[in-house]
């Protein structure tokens, strides 16, 4: 039968997160690690990845109190803890044994592509029967900078543990049944308050504006745009000042969609929290219909263009980002596209012969 043995202090959670946890989960992967002055590596190592009475273990130490054994590591816990979060701390759950009741902990350490951080080992002999042992805690990080949601999601971290020998006078008779992790997180409140955000029609352009107070590590500001108000591709991004005092922004959406357009602000924080704002709506009209269609249109399909007077129109076609990709002149009414640069979603502006914008728009080539 297994007890349960806990160490370690528990504090509050700041207000600042919403506390989430993740596990326990099992270890995909088990192995030895040779330690400088061991004398015994652990064996039967894949016993270690569940609990069912099949156990790693080891040949017995020397009869000497310190003697200890390799690091036997755990990993592979298949984590997947969201990008927008803060690592808030790690438990380590061993179930563990010695019937002879002479060997105890020698190191407990995190393991990221090697040992890291504090050692957690808690010093008091194995017991004679399974119990499972409880190292760290949901506000402990073992001592490891930096530790985030990419590192704990790793194929390659996990816990490592070394046993020794402290009694003498029979053998060494330590196991390990199972090994568990879990970790505790949390969704951050982002630094910044948005004071507003708009989206405004302005000469066949789109003037986007926004203002926040206390911007304190802030990443950047994604602006994204929606043709049905769900799904959003980002179509601009702004970093951030990190200004205390109000802070103003403002970008130009310069090929917007006819018909109505959706906008919001995508505020990203430097450990990966997002808040998104309001959704602003724009509806916009091209002053002619002077547009290209279809849309969307293949490679080697006929691109027609409304032109029943025959003038000479010079149709330019640009990146998301407006580095120019095309440019041609035509009196015709279509053409034919023949691949190269002309793919994926693009801007164009259809201009007559003295310069003066007619139209403009985005096309989507497949």
């Amino acid at each position: 039968m297994k007890t349960i043995f806990l160490t370690g202090t528990c504090f509050l959670i700041q207000l600042t997160v919403i506390a989430q946890s993740q596990g326990p989960l099992t270890a995909g992967n088990i192995s030895n690690l040779p330690i400088p002055g061991s004398s015994s590596s652990w064996l039967n190592v894949a016993n270690a990845r569940v609990s069912d009475n099949q156990y790693s273990d080891f040949n017995s130490l020397p009869d000497s109190v310190g003697a200890y054994t390799d690091y036997l590591v755990a990993t592979g816990f298949n984590f997947s803890i969201p990008a927008a979060t803060a690592i808030t701390g790690v438990i380590v759950e061993v179930e563990c044994a010695d019937p002879y009741q002479v060997s105890t902990d020698y190191k407990v350490y995190l393991y990221l592509d090697g040992t890291a951080g504090e050692d957690r080992s808690i010093k008091e002999t194995y017991p004679p029967a399974d119990e499972i042992r409880v190292f760290g805690g949901n506000t402990d990080l073992w001592g490891v900078a930096g530790l985030n949601y990419e590192k704990v999601n790793n194929p390659l971290f996990g816990v490592a543990i070394a046993v020794q020998r402290d009694l003498t006078g029979t053998a060494t008779m330590a196991r390990i049944d199972d090994i568990r992790i879990t970790i505790y997180y949390g969704f951050m409140i982002l630094p910044v308050q948005l004071l507003s955000f708009t989206a405004i029609n302005s000469s066949q352009r789109v003037n986007l504006r926004w203002s926040t107070s206390g911007e304190t590590h802030m990443q950047r500001f994604d602006v994204e745009r929606s043709v049905d108000g769900r799904n959003f591709r980002t179509i601009n991004s702004i970093a951030a000042r990190n200004l205390s005092t109000n802070t103003h922004y403002s970008v130009m959406d310069n090929f917007p969609m006819q018909g109505s357009s959706f906008y919001r602000l995508k505020m990203i924080g430097i450990s990966g929290e997002i808040k998104y704002s309001n959704i602003a709506v724009v509806h916009h009209i091209n002053e002619t219909s002077c547009q290209l269609y279809p849309n969307p249109v293949s490679v080697g399909e006929k691109l027609r263009i409304h032109n029943p007077g025959r003038e000479e129109l010079q149709i330019t076609f640009y990146d998301l980002s407006g580095k120019l990709v095309y440019r041609l002149t035509t009196r015709e009414q279509e053409m034919i596209l023949r691949g190269g640069k002309l793919k994926g979603e693009l801007a164009y502006r259809i201009e007559n012969l003295w310069h003066t914008p007619i139209s403009s728009g985005r096309i989507f080539i497949e």
